[in-house]
């Protein structure tokens, strides 16, 4: 699985598996930097994502004047996982090659008004699926791009490691600081206090 960030500070970006197909994404950047509507375009067919990705500064030969261009991350897959993940501000959208559909989009645990600069995503390939983890959940796409499960997380739970099963989190609450897994197979969570582990 291949992650990658892209500006389309052209307006199109043409995203191409030799075995599986291509996807064209589509967006036009401002001079304010509001969020972006995205087009994706797959199989004959076309969605628009109002609002979907966020647009940073490319400055166009003066400095004191940026335009701002739609931004994205996706994970394209491959033969064995066959999808594209396009993740935005508030949701991530699969396309599947194999079933030659677009999917409706998991929104995100994010709302409208929030401080985006907190905001980090990352896509981590896991066996033949993706774990998308951002600053408030966590989710996994299995091997088609559909969501196996998804989990809230807290502004301050923070990813301390991974391994093949697991992933190990710290966190802060009323109480005092915890630690917990969740299970990449199901979703399910578990202190390690409970269980006897250590982070």
């Amino acid at each position: 699985m291949v992650i990658q960030e892209i500006a389309l500070d052209r307006g199109v970006e043409k995203i191409s598996e030799p075995q599986l197909g291509s996807v064209e994404l589509r967006g036009t950047g401002n001079a304010e930097g509001r969020p972006c509507d995205i087009t994706v375009s797959a199989f004959g067919r076309e969605v628009t994502l109002h609002q979907f990705a966020p647009c940073l500064p490319k400055h166009q030969g003066r400095p004191k004047s940026p335009f701002f261009v739609p931004f994205i991350v996706c994970a394209l897959g491959n033969e064995s996982s066959p999808f594209l993940a396009v993740a935005g501000l508030r949701s991530l959208l699969v396309v599947n090659f194999a079933q030659m559909t677009i999917g409706e989009a998991l929104p995100f645990y994010r709302k409208a008004n929030e401080d985006q600069g907190f905001y980090h995503l990352d896509l981590l390939p896991w066996n033949d699926g993706l774990v998308v983890l951002y600053e408030s959940g966590v989710a996994l796409l299995d091997r088609n791009g559909k969501a196996v499960w998804h989990q809230a997380l807290t502004w301050n739970d923070v990813l301390l490691r991974r391994d093949e099963a697991n992933l190990y989190f710290v966190g802060e609450n009323p109480s005092g600081t915890h630690k917990w897994k969740i299970s990449i197979v199901d979703g399910t969570k578990q202190s390690l206090t409970e269980c006897g582990e250590a982070a």
